[in-house]
This record gives structure tokens, C-alpha cells and sequence, in this order.
């Protein structure tokens, strides 16, 4: 009678286990959804697509100067492009959002700001001793630029209209 109770008790804890597990699977799962959607959202906001734009057509312009000693009104737009990214960087390194939709979501952008920023980031980057700044802007910027397009063809078994 206890063998039967024991085995009675194992497998409900075992069953509670596995429920458990995949109670946290989907929490986690949901919290990602949720982060996704606010981190789409504030990159779909027309100031961020107007910053962005900004740093690709027009900061090239600037002399490349650490971050902090831009003008003003170049130093607004760099800001929430490099805090965006170095965010979702952070974001993704971490395990808090799913890396792979960072990379098909923001993927171009992440890459061409990256390059427009580096010789400003690098100034700024001399400027301080740790020289760590956007680090985690730049794994991200790195891990997309390696994407192989076939590779995401391939993987989501994506058609082409003809």
C-alpha cells in the first residue's frame, strides 16, 4: 500500500512539474509578446522614424564628434536612435526579447544606423575610460548583419509571388 501511495505521489508531482513548466514557458512567452509589441510600437512612433532618418540621410554632415558634444538638435535625434537600439540590444542579449525578432523586425535599420553612428560612437567611446558604450547596439547590429537571407527563406518556409 505505501509503493502505491509513493508512486501515487511521484506521479503527481511529476505531472505538477510539467505544468509548471509549461506555465512559465507561456508566461514567458506572453511577457516577450507584450515587450514586442511596446518596442514596435515606439519604433513605429513617427518622432523615432523621423530620428532615424536623421542619423541616415543627414548626420554624415557632422563633424564626428563624441555624442556628447554634438549640437543640440543632432544630439536629440542620435539620442533615441542609439537608446532604442542599445535598449533592444540589451533586450535581446538578456533573453527578454526573443532575438530573432529583433533581427527580422529591425534588422536593416539596426544595421545602416549602426554604421552611420560608429565614428561617433567610437569618439565617444575615447572619451570614456571604460570604452563600453553601446556595446550591446553594436552585438546586435553585428548578429543581424550576419543574417543570411536564404537561411530565413529556408527557415519560415517563405513563398515568392511570381
Amino acid at each position: 500500500m505505501a509503493l502505491a501511495s509513493l508512486l501515487v505521489s511521484a506521479f503527481a508531482i511529476a505531472i505538477s512539474s510539467g505544468t509548471a513548466l509549461r506555465q512559465m514557458r507561456l508566461t514567458r512567452s506572453a511577457s516577450h509578446l507584450m515587450l514586442s509589441a511596446e518596442l514596435l510600437k515606439q519604433y513605429l512612433d513617427a518622432g523615432f522614424t523621423e530620428s532615424e532618418r536623421f542619423v541616415h540621410d543627414q548626420l554624415a554632415s557632422h563633424e564626428p564628434l563624441p555624442l556628447s558634444n554634438l549640437p543640440e538638435d543632432a544630439r536629440v535625434h542620435v539620442e533615441k536612435v542609439t537608446t532604442m537600439y542599445q535598449m533592444i540590444g540589451i533586450l535581446a542579449a538578456t533573453g527578454a526579447v526573443d532575438r530573432s525578432f529583433a533581427r527580422y523586425l529591425f534588422g536593416v535599420n539596426v544595421v545602416r544606423s549602426w554604421h552611420a553612428l560608429k565614428p561617433f560612437i567610437e569618439a565617444q567611446r575615447k572619451m570614456d575610460p571604460t570604452g563600453v558604450g553601446f556595446r550591446f547596439f553594436e552585438d546586435l547590429a553585428a548578429r543581424i548583419a550576419t543574417v543570411d537571407s536564404n537561411e530565413v527563406i529556408k527557415k519560415f518556409k517563405l513563398r515568392e509571388l511570381r
